[in-house]
């Protein structure tokens, strides 16, 4: 029940967002900034706030069952079934080498899959919430301060100091996704 009542309060402020007026002077600002608008998903990872282009973001889902796949990195939690098509799943934050999740898959655990999609590779990221959908400038995006971690060749910048912007594209092409493992041997022709 408290968990509906955050929703709807969620939707509530979304609409009231949506419906405001914007005025002339807000206007006229953003006409008189340069570069284009963006649209993104944020969602959480743990006490984290992160965001993909929506360009890549095919859809958001519940799963009923994450199953298993042998022999397959740590960061791949399995697949799942979406309208009849198998779809990998794998753990945003083992693969991108944040701190902060347990490597526990459950139906208990709440975790949502985004499902991200481009012309070469299709896969769905584990969650555990959407908290916004928002437009901003590709100015707006700062660069974040070096750190050097696993993590960093992936993001595009950072949004309002907190919101870690996700390079989704750049995600889907990287090689460590491509399980090719022969399991017991070569193949033998019989």
């Amino acid at each position: 029940m408290k968990k509906n009542k955050n929703a709807l309060e969620l939707l509530n402020e979304r609409a009231i967002k949506l419906a405001r007026k914007i005025t002339l002077a807000e206007l006229e600002t953003d006409t008189n900034r340069s570069g284009s608008f963006r649209d993104y998903v944020q969602f959480n990872l743990g006490s984290d706030a992160y965001a993909f282009d929506t360009s890549i973001v095919k859809e958001v889902l519940e799963p009923e069952e994450i199953v298993a796949v042998p022999c397959t990195p740590d960061f791949i939690k399995g697949v799942v079934s979406v309208r009849g098509h198998i779809c990998p799943v794998i753990d945003l934050c083992s693969f991108l080498g944040l701190p902060g999740r347990d490597n526990r898959v459950d139906e208990a655990s709440g975790n949502k899959v985004l499902f991200l999609s481009s012309s070469e590779m299709g896969f769905g990221v584990l969650i555990d919430e959407i908290t916004d959908v928002f437009s901003v400038l590709d100015e707006d995006i700062k660069p974040l301060s070096v750190s050097n971690a696993a993590s960093d060749r992936f993001s595009v910048g950072i949004i309002n100091e907190r919101i870690v912007v996700l390079d989704g594209s750049k995600i889907l092409v990287d090689p460590a996704l491509i399980v090719n493992e022969v399991v017991g041997g070569s193949i033998r022709n019989t």
